[in-house]
């Protein structure tokens, strides 16, 4: 039997648009029976500029009209309204999930000062960047304010400016 979370994945998987890989918007049917975001598809077609566009999936070819799925569209809809109800009052995303992967964030890369998930982690463009787990670069940045803190009180430097940079730092940490 299928954990929740797994059955989560496999429906969110089911929902997810082929070419985006995530969440369908305005999902459109082709005629072969495989759904895309109408953006999606229209702008993978606008890119071939062939005469008779194809299916991105199966490569049949297609009539470019698309057919609007409004059943399709409703239980997307209702995924994402489930999905928000875990969020706090306010918040219109899951902050400590990746908006990519929708994986934990779990590493920060300190190339690009960014909370990522380990599969973002192991992708091509992180690869070669300095990727430390998240809990050690929040110590690191604690210490790091901290110290920046007490040279300030010592007198140096433009302390709003300073907390400004580190407060929106330590919100991408503790996300």
């Amino acid at each position: 039997m299928a954990t929740d979370a797994s059955a989560l994945k496999e429906l969110h998987s089911e929902l997810s648009c082929p070419v985006c890989l995530d969440l369908f918007r305005e999902p459109v049917i082709l005629e072969c029976g495989h759904h895309f975001c109408h953006v999606c598809i229209t702008q993978c077609w606008e890119a071939k500029s062939d005469e008779h566009p194809t299916c991105p999936q199966c490569r049949k070819t297609c009539p470019q009209k698309l057919r609007p799925n409004s059943l399709l569209c409703n239980v997307v809809d209702s995924v994402r309204r489930a999905r928000s109800m875990d969020l706090k009052p306010g918040d219109t995303e899951r902050p400590d999930l990746c908006e990519e992967h929708e994986e934990k964030l779990k590493l920060y890369c300190e190339d690009d000062q960014l909370a990522i998930c380990l599969v973002c982690g192991m992708s091509r463009g992180h690869k070669t960047h300095n990727v430390i787990p998240i809990n050690e670069a929040f110590e690191n940045y604690k210490v790091t304010l901290w110290n920046n803190i007490y040279m300030e009180q010592k007198g140096g430097g433009s302390f709003k400016t300073f907390m400004q940079l580190s407060c929106q730092h330590i919100r991408q940490l503790l996300l």
